[in-house]
């Protein structure tokens, strides 16, 4: 049987890795905006989906959940870590991210609070508060931090699509189904 898992999870790592490559050459800010990393979310959904259907179909149409999982989270392992090594490299390579990073998270955190209806006065101290809290070297890439996100990511969000998606997958064989005889 094929490793669809590491297989799925190579493409998800390269599709992701080249959709940064493009962002980055359109405009480097938008690698920390929310709403345009979505889109490297749904390459990992749909490569994890991919994984899963093509193990239920060796496995001759029917998986549980347990099995489901197997193929499911080592897509996201694998395409994440790809993901996390081609994000250290192009910190390092351009010095200037770490920066832009910074001003980024502190734009999301005004335009939060904006959307929120913060009054102006607040915004202004949140953002004090936040300068003096952090600094553009805390988004410097070092290999412990990029450990870390990687296994918070594995943790956290692996576990939990890849639980989803395993949910949705499964299929159990007819002779598991207990059916009502009444």
């Amino acid at each position: 049987m094929d490793n669809h898992g590491v297989r799925w999870g190579i493409i998800a790592g390269v599709l992701v890795a080249i959709y940064t490559v493009a962002l980055y050459l359109v405009d480097p800010n938008y690698l920390f905006y929310v709403t345009l990393s979505l889109v490297g979310s749904i390459i990992y959904i749909f490569c994890m989906r991919k994984a899963g259907l093509e193990t239920r179909s060796d496995m001759g149409g029917y998986m549980t959940w347990g099995e489901a999982m197997k193929p499911t989270f080592i897509t996201y392992a694998v395409g994440t870590l790809i993901g996390t090594i081609f994000m250290y490299v192009l910190f390092m390579v351009d010095e200037s991210l770490p920066s832009l990073q910074y001003d980024s998270a502190l734009a999301s955190q005004q335009w939060i609070m904006e959307s929120m209806g913060a009054p102006p006065d607040a915004i202004d101290q949140a953002r004090e508060q936040m300068e003096a809290q952090m600094s553009p070297e805390q988004f410097e890439p070092s290999l412990l931090n990029s450990i870390k996100y990687y296994l918070g990511g594995l943790a956290i969000g692996g576990f939990i699509l890849s639980a989803i998606i395993s949910a949705i997958i499964r299929k159990k064989k007819p002779d598991d189904l207990i059916l009502d005889q009444s």
